[in-house]
């Protein structure tokens, strides 16, 4: 009798257990599960300060037509535009990371008022445990590159991940400098794993 409570309670224990592995550790409820975020993201401008839409243009060439065509007005100078903000300073379409996930959508730096914000859009990535937003200094989105690039420290952490689906925004901090080694990484910290990356195609400034 005492040794079948003894192999009840080995059982029990040993159930608690695995179910604290398994769904405390590594947190594989995360698989069935979804966490959808939709935030107002920054809509970028790409205009080139030096040109002007053709309509535009022939608006301020030509304001009314001539009455008389001997006495055609003479044209007024095209004004530049004034650069628009947002403005948009990187871009890049993430790519898998670890074979046994899956990942899409875009990545974009933007730059408002002095503040720079990253947003993911038409995003989608496997759900886990333990999922950052890094901004990495890697040669490339490849994944041996950004796991050696988190390995040495080369990376700032903006900041847990805030959905798994969605569309979403993070504060790029002040002192990090962007440049053509900028690599967005969607990393969990438990296992040490790169679920994704984007590399990031700095745009010229204006």
């Amino acid at each position: 009798m005492r040794r079948t409570i003894f192999i009840a309670l080995g059982l029990i224990v040993g159930i608690l257990a695995l179910g604290w592995l398994l769904f405390g550790f590594f947190g594989i409820q995360a698989l069935w599960t979804d966490r959808v975020i939709n935030e107002d993201v920054p809509l970028a401008h790409v205009t080139d300060p030096q040109t002007i839409p053709e309509s535009l243009e022939k608006i301020v060439a030509n304001p009314k037509p001539a009455v008389e065509p001997a006495a055609a007005p003479e044209p007024k100078p095209v004004q530049k535009l004034v650069p628009i903000e947002p403005r948009l300073l990187a871009r890049g379409i993430f790519n898998q990371g670890d074979s046994t996930y899956t990942i899409q959508g875009k990545a974009t730096i933007t730059e408002q008022g002095g503040k720079r914000t990253l947003s993911l859009t038409d995003f989608s990535v496997t759900n886990g445990p333990d999922l950052f937003v890094y901004l990495v200094s890697a040669s490339g989105s490849e994944n041996n590159a950004v796991r050696d690039a988190v390995d040495a420290e080369s990376f700032v952490s903006l900041g847990a991940l805030k959905g798994n689906k969605g569309n979403q925004n993070y504060v790029v901090p002040p002192e990090v400098q962007l440049n053509e080694n900028s690599v967005v990484s969607i990393w969990c910290r438990r296992f040490f794993r790169n679920f994704g990356a984007a590399d990031l195609g700095l745009l010229p400034l204006k």
